[in-house]
């Protein structure tokens, strides 16, 4: 067997393989804590004061505008649970954004 080629073929160094792996692991518990947080949390208290009704495209769109909804619904009533939430969400989505972004950049370089 040859350096650098593991049992499976892999022609990467064992480090690398498990950067790349903890990228997906980190991005799968992401895509679920999104969902839960708008369809346990933000949603229904939307729908509750009053929001929520607006479709969208798709889980983003509408995710986004209810997290708007309820977060100025939960700053006017002084919500401080919801406020968390709302602010959770966000830095969910921005942690998305940005293990993206790096994923795109480590991607572009040759190894």
């Amino acid at each position: 067997m040859h350096a650098g080629v593991s049992l499976i073929g892999w022609r990467h160094p064992p480090e690398a393989l498990m950067i790349e792996i903890r990228s997906m692991v980190t991005g799968f518990l992401l895509s679920l804590v999104l969902p839960f947080l708008w369809l346990a949390r933000i949603r229904p208290y939307s729908l509750r004061h009053g929001g929520g009704y607006t479709p969208g495209a798709n889980f983003l769109v509408s995710s986004w505008v209810d997290w708007q909804q309820a977060s100025d619904t939960a700053k006017a009533r002084g919500d401080r649970g919801m406020i968390l939430t709302c602010r959770l969400f966000l830095a969910v989505h921005l942690i998305g954004a940005l293990i993206s972004f790096l994923l795109i950049l480590a991607a572009s370089f040759p190894r």
